[in-house]
């Protein structure tokens, strides 16, 4: 007896082919919650030039380019010309052409220093993939082949190293917003705190200890 008419074996798979219409019309599932976006920007809705600290970056380039500036062995070895890259991590790369413009223009508007004589020409720009592996590696590869006199980096770091190609590294950790008083109501009643936080929440820190300090009425100690 063949094995075509024989009952007790199954048949061979049976192979279909489409031209890729059936898998094109099926419906995708749509039941995805916000909240599990894992690379959701974490500025949120704080202004541009608050978390990324404009004012105060601006201040620490002018410093920098200062000190180039009297570093210098003569005249001749002055250049205006003073190249800041950006380093933004994934979730916050919406946010890098406007930060690019706003610290540019910021640095072209603040006051020239008489040490500084022509005064400092800036060029910001945002490097792109990082080929250094990670958002929290600094990406030094990147900055060198684009000569940057400065790298910002933004977000999570690891600061492992401490050489980087010649220019100087600036980190900004970001300014994530903090609700002090429900951090305050969810320790009431301990007498003695000791508070870890991430760099993201350091300009809250005097705020945060302030409010604590208050809350034990001198019953205890905080220290964060």
């Amino acid at each position: 007896m063949s094995s075509k008419n024989d009952p007790t074996k199954s048949p061979p798979p049976r192979l279909e082919f489409d031209d890729g219409k059936r898998i094109l019309q099926q419906s995708a599932p749509t039941n995805v919650s916000p909240s599990s976006d894992t690379n959701a920007n974490p500025r949120q809705n704080i202004a541009l030039s608050e978390y990324y600290e404009i004012p105060h970056l601006t201040s620490l380039i002018r410093e920098r380019y200062r000190r180039y500036i009297t570093s210098c062995p003569s005249p001749e070895s002055k250049r205006s010309l003073y190249k800041i890259a950006l380093q933004f991590p994934n979730e916050s790369i919406n946010d890098a052409a406007s930060v690019s413009l706003l610290l540019e223009d910021s640095l072209l508007d603040a006051p020239d220093e008489p040490e500084e004589e022509s005064g400092m020409n800036p060029l910001v720009f945002v490097l792109g993939d990082n080929t250094m592996g990670g958002d929290c590696c600094v990406d030094t590869l990147s900055a060198a082949h684009l000569t940057a006199d400065v790298i910002i980096h933004f977000g999570n770091a690891c600061l492992y190293g401490d050489e980087y190609g010649g220019a100087e590294v600036i980190f900004r950790f970001g300014q994530w917003d903090l609700d002090v008083g429900d951090v305050v109501a969810s320790v009431r009643g301990v007498d003695k705190l000791l508070v870890l936080y991430d760099m993201k929440y350091e300009w809250k820190r005097e705020e945060l200890e302030r409010c604590l300090a208050e809350s034990l009425e001198g019953r205890g100690e905080v220290v964060v």
